[in-house]
């Protein structure tokens, strides 16, 4: 009963987290002016210029896992750097902890340029903002906050790194401490909520997946997508959480379940 409902579940609403950008483009403005506040709140300065459009973040989530086939397949799906065999996913989080994107699963030691080379989520957010923009006679565009591993990349901005031997500049260091605050309303807040509320999320614990297996293959893990969904859900029904205490009102859960695909 319970996997048929989970299946049920993936099938009919797995699009709103796996293929769903162009619903959060309206409340992109409202993230951004919850970081500056809070931003405000924490260093007491304002949100350096060339952080001001940021408004989403994205990192990767690595998932271990047992359920292997053949030892290509296990090849395939090792990842020396955790040790284990696994699989990767790439996230883009609103402020408090919405999941506003999240990718296949990609099996095995990739790194988070190879994804967004492969998911385009950068380029999908982009896309997305220039066509609410011309609908409603607007030009303002929002970038996401990534980790130093998405440097050079269009539309992300990145927190900066000293040359060997140099420090950093006060106003560099500044700019750094406003990605602190961003890597805290974003991922940190995702990951962790999805750590506490269902264990099997937990990176560090072996994780069953439960789809079909497809040698270096994108794939779903329907468990893991459909906690993501829920904790959407349940995000939009308890406005007292993560997102109260980042100063937005989450998106509400009967706005993110009735929304239909133009």
């Amino acid at each position: 009963m319970r996997k048929a409902f989970g299946q049920w579940l993936f099938n009919e609403h797995a699009w709103r987290v796996l293929d769903n950008i162009d619903f959060w483009v309206p409340h992109l403005n409202g993230f951004n002016q919850a970081i500056r506040r809070k931003h405000q709140d924490e260093y007491g300065t304002d949100v350096p210029e060339r952080l001001l459009n940021v408004a989403l973040g994205i990192d990767v989530k690595f998932y271990a896992t047992t359920e292997v086939g053949d030892k290509d397949e296990a090849a395939a799906m090792y990842n020396g750097y955790e040790g284990c065999c696994g699989f990767k996913l790439q996230m883009v989080s609103a402020c408090g902890g919405q999941c506003a994107a999240l990718s296949n699963g990609y099996p095995g030691a990739h790194h988070d340029q190879f994804l967004l080379n492969h998911t385009q989520l950068n380029l999908k957010l982009r896309t997305a903002q220039q066509q609410y923009n011309q609908a409603h006679n607007l030009n303002v565009v929002f970038d996401l906050y990534g980790d130093k591993g998405y440097v050079n990349r269009p539309c992300i901005k990145v927190a900066h790194k000293a040359p060997r031997y140099q420090h950093l500049n006060p106003e560099q260091e500044n700019e750094n401490q406003a990605m602190k605050v961003a890597v805290s309303a974003f991922m940190e807040t995702k990951f962790g909520r999805a750590v506490g509320i269902w264990r099997f999320t937990d990176s560090c614990k072996v994780l069953k997946v439960y789809d079909g297996r497809g040698k270096g293959q994108p794939r779903h893990c329907i468990h893991i997508v459909n906690s993501y969904l829920l904790d959407n859900c349940l995000i939009g029904f308890n406005d007292a959480g993560q997102t109260a205490y980042y100063g937005v009102n989450p998106v509400s859960c009967h706005d993110y379940l009735s929304y239909v695909k133009p």
